[in-house]
């Protein structure tokens, strides 16, 4: 494993860790949801890293450009789902968070 990917995962585990601690406050719900994203951004950064896949620019990599980033992974054979809902993804994030205790 690459080094950069290596720290690419070290961040994304920081920020997990920090959902973990935030998914039964409802109040911090919006700053856990917040730390999910992040999680899954900078897994996505190491994928990209180890793969020697250019990183898009950090503020277009997942903000206001999805599209441009799912395209990024459908030419790598990475399969992109982008149709769940909300709520779905919601309650499968608290499921995942409340089990990795």
């Amino acid at each position: 494993m690459k080094p950069a990917t290596a720290d690419w995962i070290e961040l994304a585990k920081r920020d997990f860790s920090a959902a973990k601690k935030l998914v039964d406050d409802e109040y911090l719900s919006n700053v856990c949801l917040f730390h999910c994203q992040q999680t899954i951004e900078k897994l996505f950064k190491a994928i990209l890293e180890e793969h020697k896949i250019k990183i898009p620019v950090v503020a277009r990599a997942l903000g206001n450009h999805q599209e441009e980033t799912w395209q990024i992974f459908r030419e790598h054979g990475v399969h992109v789902v982008t149709s769940a809902s909300t709520e779905q993804a919601i309650d499968e994030l608290s499921r995942l968070l409340k089990g990795a205790n």
